[in-house]
């Protein structure tokens, strides 16, 4: 499963910490500045390593990403616009009503984010009642 955290203000990751969550979630790295609104993306750990300690001062969400369907790309890391772009939506888990699309190297998370894109009247209490009734074994993020 993925790991979904929020980075307190002048908090460095402990390396032994950061070095487990790479072990066991190694299908890359978001990191959402709850400040600026700033997405960092990237599959390089390295590159997470340099860019959590830049911003030690922040308050971050960060998303090691475990994946269990779609492939290890960019495209699949957490942080999705939604309701056009008003919020990002993260997740941890599995979407149980999504099983992810190989043919189009969708995850469960991008099918939901489509569905989602559809709903052209839906609002965030929409979103938020399916989640409540349809997966209620994930967590979600929604900022």
């Amino acid at each position: 499963m993925c790991m979904l955290f929020i980075k307190p203000e002048n908090l460095t990751l402990p390396k032994a910490y950061f070095d487990s969550l790479q072990d066991h979630n190694a299908d890359g790295v978001s990191c959402y500045d709850l400040k600026t609104g700033e997405l960092f993306q990237t599959l390089s750990y390295d590159e997470a390593e340099k860019y959590l300690a830049a911003k030690h001062a922040d308050e971050l969400v960060v998303h090691f990403r475990f994946g269990t369907s779609g492939e290890k790309s960019l495209e699949q890391l957490h942080g999705w616009k939604i309701l056009n772009n008003q919020y990002t939506f993260f997740h941890n888990g599995m979407l149980s009503t999504f099983k992810g699309d190989p043919d189009r190297g969708l995850s469960d998370t991008q099918q939901f984010v489509e569905m989602v894109d559809y709903w052209k009247d839906g609002t965030i209490e929409d979103i938020v009642a399916y989640l409540e009734a349809y997966e209620q074994g994930s967590r979600f993020l929604i900022i």
